[in-house]
């Protein structure tokens, strides 16, 4: 498997979990609702016809690529995802320069008045800060250690929407393999088989600290590909099972240690206890 290749499955999850958070804001100066409605059921058309003549013969399309067709589809019509730039900070309440709401530090991430550890092997290959329609996203994209393994961050703080307390998801090709819960936490590891024939193996988590606060994360690399028939049943091999058995023993202490602090949930509990004029 291609890095190029790994790295755009990390993207799939990466926007299926933005996703997940509400619908994504496309813009288009002097666009309507109705006009991007429109626009929409048509690249939904033409995307799925070019994903299907690009697949394997007799295999359906991949998600990936039907997504791509379908971003370039409307991008080509005149629609974006980042706001018009004549959006400019002012008293009125219009946006421009995004303020960040996690750093970077030599040691890990600031964010949401917490200290995220990041793994020691790490290299910086993307900082993002942008507009989801009523959301801030910080996004920090990583390559950890020398082989082809990508971890992606995204701290994400809205001003309207609510972050649901829901389980990191396993959009397609992905299965989910196991998953966990903690408070303020929800994690996710997931397998896929690629039409190309690879695999990938990956673990994603949210962490939640608030209503309108969360931090998404999710590690990708690729997964062996099976060295024998699965057993009776079932859709993996005794050595990737064995694999991402290994994996997910790896990186679950280190997704868990993401949920918010203890503190942070006694600090929300005083300041309600103060709205209603609790005592301490």
């Amino acid at each position: 498997m291609t890095a190029r290749r790994l790295i755009w499955l990390a993207f799939v999850l990466v926007l299926a979990g933005c996703a997940a958070s509400g619908r994504q804001t496309w813009y288009k100066p002097g666009g309507t609702q109705r006009e991007f409605d429109i626009d929409a059921r048509e690249c939904e058309v033409i995307a799925r016809q070019q994903a299907t003549a690009e697949g394997e013969r007799g295999q359906k399309y991949a998600p990936e690529v039907y997504a791509e067709r379908y971003e370039q589809c409307l991008g080509r019509m005149g629609w974006s995802r980042t706001p018009p730039a004549a959006l400019s900070s002012s008293p009125g309440g219009e946006r421009g320069g995004a303020p960040a709401i996690a750093l970077l530090t030599a040691n890990g991430l600031e964010v949401f008045g917490a200290r995220i550890s990041l793994p020691a092997e790490r290299r910086l290959l993307r900082h993002d800060r942008r507009w989801s329609g009523p959301t801030l996203e910080e996004s920090f994209f990583f390559r950890l250690g020398a082989g082809q393994t990508y971890l992606n961050v995204i701290a994400q703080q809205s001003e309207e929407a609510t972050f649901l307390r829901q389980d990191y998801p396993a959009p397609p090709p992905y299965r989910r393999y196991a998953s966990g819960r903690r408070p303020g936490l929800r994690w996710t590891a997931l397998w896929a088989r690629l039409p190309d024939g690879g695999w990938v193996k990956a673990i994603g988590g949210y962490g939640f600290f608030g209503d309108h606060q969360r931090l998404s994360v999710v590690i990708t690399a690729p997964l062996a590909p099976p060295a024998g028939e699965p057993p009776a049943g079932l859709s993996l091999a005794a050595n990737q099972h064995q694999e991402l058995s290994e994996f997910v023993d790896a990186w679950q202490p280190w997704i868990e240690s993401l949920q918010p602090p203890a503190s942070f949930g006694r600090r929300l509990l005083e300041a309600l206890g103060r709205s209603v004029g609790l005592p301490r």
